[in-house]
């Protein structure tokens, strides 16, 4: 089992300091490569020797393009919002960020299994059902596969939970559509511990979280576990505050909508470390290939000081 430490190839400068050499900081917090979030673009290749595996880049409401019920501005750049402007141009940008990504030959990729409508990112209620956005999610990606060679990817796509709807592991729904319907077999799942918390809406504290996790793990069936290759390591014990959560006034300006954004998903999505060896149990059931520790921002060392924590429990 190899363990990944989470990085990015935007901002560069930011994550990693000028001199900063990854690969040594990676063999002092014992971690065997990186997971590393991809574009719309080629990566720089010195990150080719240390990659494990790849996040594709995601966007927040595809699914409202691709089912036609909304239609993006013409003059704005919406890949990491739709993907594109209509069905052909998404399937474009999703076989360009896959084909990017292979030139680090990354033994899996990434994908975020979820959509939410820009009008409700902010919203209490979802208009959209799982199956919906996982029927839609599979003929996205066939279309995309079928520009590779045999039809297949160049790795291994891994389709990651969320809390909004979609892919949210809360059982062996999703994995059943996801089953059925895609036409390549050459994918799996990715299961993120702190999404799932997320998507269950009850986890307020680490202990019972854990325990939560491991009932619903006991249950997926042994071919549903076969196909969860990696694990994105990670708490969010946010139920208080989503229970407490008030949505922002409809009148309140576009702009500041959009400023409260980010800080409401990330107190959703909290990617705090595990402060207990109960989390290896989570692990231990699932027996993925990987684990990324997916940890928060911060300073470089801050980062790898968290890294090392968390890493720490495992032997």
């Amino acid at each position: 089992m190899e363990h990944l430490f989470s990085h990015t190839v935007y901002h560069e400068e930011e994550n990693t300091p000028e001199g900063t050499n990854i690969g040594d900081s990676l063999k002092r917090i014992n971690a065997d490569g990186l997971e590393l979030l991809t574009g719309f673009f080629s990566p720089s290749p010195h990150y080719k020797r240390m990659v494990g595996g790849v996040h594709l880049p995601y966007s927040t409401d595809w699914h409202s393009v691709w089912s036609g019920t909304f239609v993006p501005d013409p003059n704005e750049d919406v890949k990491f919002i739709h993907f594109g402007h209509d069905r052909k141009e998404m399937v474009s940008n999703v076989t360009d960020a896959i084909g990017f990504a292979s030139e680090l030959e990354p033994k899996y990729g990434v994908f975020h299994a979820g959509s939410v409508r820009l009008s409700e990112v902010l919203a209490l209620k979802r208009t959209d059902k799982d199956e919906d956005v996982l029927r839609s999610l599979t003929e996205m990606m066939n279309a995309v596969v079928k520009n590779f060679p045999k039809g297949e990817p160049p790795f291994t796509i891994l389709f990651e939970n969320l809390w909004w709807p979609g892919l949210t592991m809360k059982d062996d729904k999703g994995f059943r559509i996801l089953k059925n319907d895609l036409e390549f077999d050459n994918w799996g799942l990715c299961l993120d511990t702190g999404h799932l918390m997320n998507a269950l809406g009850s986890c307020r504290d680490e202990s019972e979280s854990v325990k939560a996790l491991i009932d619903i793990f006991k249950r997926y069936p042994k071919e549903m576990k076969d196909r969860i290759k990696t694990v994105h390591l990670q708490l969010s014990t946010s139920a208080d505050y989503t229970d407490n959560y008030v949505p922002p006034d409809d009148k309140v300006p576009e702009a500041e909508r959009w400023k409260f954004l980010y800080s409401h998903v990330s107190k959703i999505d909290q990617h705090r470390p595990f402060t207990s060896p109960a989390c290896v149990e989570l692990i231990n059931i699932l027996r993925p290939d990987q684990v990324t520790h997916e940890l928060p921002s911060g300073t470089w060392e801050g980062r790898l000081e968290i890294f090392r924590g968390q890493r720490s429990f495992f032997q």
